[in-house]
């Protein structure tokens, strides 16, 4: 079976069609730079992963829905205080990713001016999103590597 990697939103149409329930999120919308916790007994060292497992990664965060309710066969890699669900797999050919491993501060800045112009958002969530990105930025690098290693087939062996 094809692997297939998944950005953006398509983690909550996998989710759906393959059975798991989608909604809005329950503690409000993300916008921002956070972390997410890496679940280390569902990942095999060597595997996409690499052989060094990270406690967290820090991702860009930009959605206001989450998977409620996972489908049958898959399992939750990472969460976050405000998700339950922000990566997650199924078997060795689905990997999904909440947060935005493409998006670079750059982009999270666009994001934000338009979204505020539009009235979607206001000052506070605006002025918090880009303070979340002061002297720091999301984990690309290793994000990169990890896409990458799922992409050639480096999956975990149980």
């Amino acid at each position: 079976m094809p692997c297939i990697l998944k950005l953006k939103d398509t983690e909550k149409i996998i989710a759906r069609v393959r059975g798991g329930t989608v909604g809005r999120a329950r503690k409000g919308p993300e916008l921002k730079l956070g972390k997410i916790t890496i679940v280390k007994d569902a990942i095999t060292p060597g595997s996409y992963f690499g052989d060094e497992i990270p406690d967290s990664i820090d991702i860009i965060k930009l959605h206001q829905d989450e998977v409620l309710v996972l489908p049958e066969g898959a399992k939750v890699l990472a969460y976050s205080d405000k998700y339950e669900v922000e990566m997650f797999s199924i078997e060795d050919h689905l990997f999904c990713i909440q947060g935005h491993p493409e998006y670079n501060k750059e982009i999270l800045f666009e994001i934000v001016d338009r979204v505020l112009r539009l009235g979607y958002i206001k000052q506070e969530m605006a002025d918090a999103a880009k303070a979340s990105m002061e002297g720091k930025g999301a984990d690309r690098k290793l994000l990169e590597a990890i896409c990458k290693n799922f992409l050639k087939g480096r999956v975990p062996a149980n």
